[in-house]
Formats: C-alpha cells, sequence, structure tokens
C-alpha cells in the first residue's frame, strides 16, 4: 500500500501520486493509461480539483464555467470518496490539469502531501494554444472564429476571471512547473512530453510505470485519442456522436469497450484540424521564448523543436 494512506486518523486516504497537466497535451491518455493498470486504482472522476481551488470551489465567472463545478470534489469528505478504503491495487492517484496552472495548488498539495509523486506532460506552448482554441470553438464556448483574435483577448478575459481563453498563459510551463521544483524533492517529479509520448508510447508509459514502483512489464493496449480537438465535417453527425459518448461512458460497466472506441474513432475521424498559421506561430514564438529557454534548463531537456 502507498505510505500516503495512513498519515493521520484525519487524513488517511490520499493519493500517492498526482497527474498534474498540462491540459491539451496529453493528460487523459496517460489518465486512461494508468487506470488499465492492475496494480494502479485511479477513479472514474477525471479532474476532482480539490488542491486547485479554495475549499476546493473555483471563483469563475466566465461565459461556460458552471460546467467546471460538476465533477469537482469540494471538501475533503467529497475528495476522500474517490478513493474507497478496500481497493485492492497497490497505489492510488488522480488526474486534475488544473493543479499545474493554479498557482496555489502546488503549495496546498505540499502541506498535505510533501512525499507524493508527481507527474506531468508537456506540448509545444503553441500548438497546446491552438489546439484548446480549437477545443473550445468544437464544444461551443469559443466565439470567436479566429485564433489571432482570441488570444488578443485573453488579457481581457483572464481580468475578468474566466476559467477559459488562457490561452497562452497556460503554456508558460517553466513559471508553472518551478512552483513545484521549488517545494518538492526533483526526484518525486516526472516531466513528459507530448511529442514523445507520440512517437514512443511504449517507452514513456512504461518509464511512467517504473517511476511509480509499479510493474513495467504491462503495456496497455492502444485506444482511440481522446478530447481531440477540430471542426467537424459532418456537425449532424458529431452532434449526434457527442451526445451519445457521455452516455455509454457512464454506462462503461454495461457497454462494451469496443463499441465505445468505435464511436470515438467515428466521432474522431469527423473533425478537421486547421492548419495553424506560420505566421501567427512566428509572432508568438517571442512571448514564449524565454520560458522554454529556462524550461530546457530545469528540465535538462531538449525543446529546440519548439522555437521553430
Amino acid at each position: 500500500m502507498g505510505e500516503l494512506r495512513h498519515r493521520t486518523a484525519k487524513y488517511d486516504l490520499y493519493p500517492d501520486f498526482l497527474l498534474i497537466g498540462a491540459a491539451k497535451a496529453g493528460t487523459t491518455a496517460l489518465y486512461h493509461a494508468l487506470r488499465q493498470h492492475s496494480e494502479i486504482y485511479m477513479p472514474a472522476t477525471k479532474e476532482p480539483n480539490y488542491f486547485a481551488f479554495e475549499n476546493g470551489i473555483p471563483r469563475f465567472v466566465g461565459p461556460g464555467d458552471e460546467a467546471l463545478y460538476t465533477p469537482l470534489s469540494t471538501d475533503l469528505d467529497a475528495y476522500r470518496t474517490l478513493f474507497p478504503r478496500d481497493y485492492e491495487e497497490k497505489i492510488c492517484g488522480e488526474a486534475s490539469h488544473w493543479y499545474l496552472y493554479s498557482q496555489e495548488a502546488p503549495a496546498r498539495i505540499c502541506r498535505a502531501l510533501p512525499s507524493i509523486k508527481l507527474l506531468a506532460i508537456l506540448r509545444d506552448p503553441i500548438e497546446r494554444a491552438y489546439s484548446t482554441f480549437l477545443h473550445m470553438r468544437l464544444h461551443g464556448r469559443e466565439d470567436l472564429p479566429d485564433f489571432d483574435a482570441a488570444i488578443r483577448r485573453e488579457p481581457e478575459r483572464i481580468a475578468k476571471n474566466w476559467s477559459w481563453g488562457h490561452y497562452l498563459r497556460r503554456g508558460l510551463y517553466f513559471e508553472q512547473l518551478s512552483r513545484y521544483f521549488t517545494l518538492f524533492d526533483p526526484a518525486q517529479i516526472r516531466v513528459y512530453l507530448y511529442e514523445e509520448l507520440i512517437r514512443n508510447r511504449a517507452d514513456i508509459v512504461c518509464n511512467m510505470f517504473r517511476f511509480l514502483g509499479v510493474s513495467d512489464s504491462f503495456l496497455p493496449p492502444p485506444r482511440p485519442r481522446y478530447n481531440v480537438s477540430g471542426i467537424p465535417r459532418h456537425p449532424a453527425v458529431h452532434r449526434l456522436v457527442a451526445k451519445t459518448l457521455p452516455a455509454y461512458g457512464a454506462l462503461r460497466r454495461f457497454v462494451p469497450i469496443r463499441l465505445r472506441d468505435t464511436l470515438r474513432q467515428a466521432y474522431n475521424r469527423d473533425l478537421r484540424r486547421p492548419a495553424l498559421s506560420p505566421s501567427i506561430r512566428a509572432d508568438l514564438l517571442p512571448y514564449f521564448r524565454e520560458d522554454i529557454m529556462r524550461l530546457q534548463d530545469l528540465l535538462e531537456k531538449d525543446l529546440t523543436d519548439w522555437l521553430v
């Protein structure tokens, strides 16, 4: 059993590890890989975000922000119910990408779980920003059809305390990870790159399992990509499948996984991803350059592909 499950009588069922982000960088793929391992317990609820918000409650006022409240664990008792006492797996964890972006989450996690292991996955910040824009367009939250216009509105949206529209700010990974490296032993933190996951899924997943102290002989079978961003080729088909998938997800114990995967593949095939304008990428590179350079030194990883 994980060493953190019985720290005190009051706080006896915290997780052994956290997958902290980043958003739109492969966290959902890693979450599902972790859930498939026989030695790892992951709650069905992704994004409980307990440590990200004061008393577990966000204070956002943007359009559609109420959707963020649905899966939250808003107090300790609610959070603890995610990790039942009788689970049989060796370790348990949860995934909440707000933990990386939140300024307060690292200190809250450190106070409660100073020995916890932390996983993060990062993506080229410009590609991540554009993917998030397409995701918000796909789900009807972003009303601006142009990415350039949306990023010009970002400072205004942040000032108004919207939970979304932080397309560029969320990509300042050095700033965000530094909060964790300051509070935790670097040996407790493992950071992967989305680009590495796409190229070498088996190596990344096995490395992650070794870091967590579970068997690395298990390789989860490939599943359809999750949270794919894009524009529907056939809006009516997209709406039908989009309505069906959540219902089947809720009935996951009764609906065969093959059927759910077939539906998700159909959903993904119906999406097209317009190319990001090279001129917009060139304009955005100066915003990220210093953060990327400092991140390279922090992680000792070659990130030059992000700088072109």
